[in-house]
This record gives C-alpha cells, structure tokens and sequence, in this order.
C-alpha cells in the first residue's frame, strides 16, 4: 500500500507503506486528491475539507497477526466518512460518524486540510 497526495498548487507527495506511511512528512497545504493504490484496488477521494488516515492492527500474544484494516477518513461538514480496508481479506466496509467520534467514539488526531469542493469516492 502507499498513496499519493495532490495539492492545490499542482504539487504531489508520495506516501510510504503500511508500516511507516509517512502522513505527517506531508507539507501543509489544502488537498485536492488523495489516491491509496492498494492490492488489486486504487481508492480515490476528492472534494472534501479533510483528510486522515490510520491503521489498525489485531495482533495475538504470540505477535500473531489476525488482522490489519486501513481506516480512510475523509470530513464534510460535520460528518465523517469512514472507508475501511481489511488488508487480510480484501474487504471494505463503509460508515459515517459525527467528527469528533470517528473513532472509537473518539476523536484521532493528524487531520489535513482539504480543499473543499463535489465530495467524490472512487473505487477502481
């Protein structure tokens, strides 16, 4: 997994992995796009006033991993679109939380300004 950022002024960043996916390196500047290129799907979000991702791990207590899901979270308004990725399984699941319980019932930190504009979710 990795994904690519695009900025109002024209600009791209890169993204890293799984493991280290480099959210906070990103320069603060008003999103246009994002695009997560993931196993055999690309997931595109636009036109929202903001971004954030996390990854959520399962792991056992012989460090067993049961699961590792994506979260793409992406803000309109006052609602929160969440789209989760089960790496495991290849499945997605969809959910709209009110900011501030987006997760957990809780609010995550590491949100990017977006350019707010058609809200669009894209999966290829």
């Amino acid at each position: 997994m990795y994904y690519e950022v695009f900025y109002e002024d024209g600009s791209k960043f890169k993204g890293g992995d799984i493991n280290n996916s480099r959210w906070n390196e990103q320069p603060l500047k008003p999103i246009t796009k994002i695009i997560y290129y993931l196993p055999n799907k690309k997931i595109q979000l636009q036109g929202y006033n903001a971004y954030n991702h996390i990854v959520e791990r399962a792991i056992t207590l012989n460090s067993k991993i049961l699961s590792i899901i994506l979260m793409l979270m992406v803000k309109k308004g006052n609602d929160v679109l969440i789209v989760s990725y089960n790496l495991k399984n290849n499945k997605i699941d969809y959910d709209v939380k009110p900011f501030g319980k987006e997760y957990r019932n809780g609010t995550v930190t590491g949100w990017k300004e977006g350019l707010e504009g058609k809200p669009k979710m894209e999966i290829i």
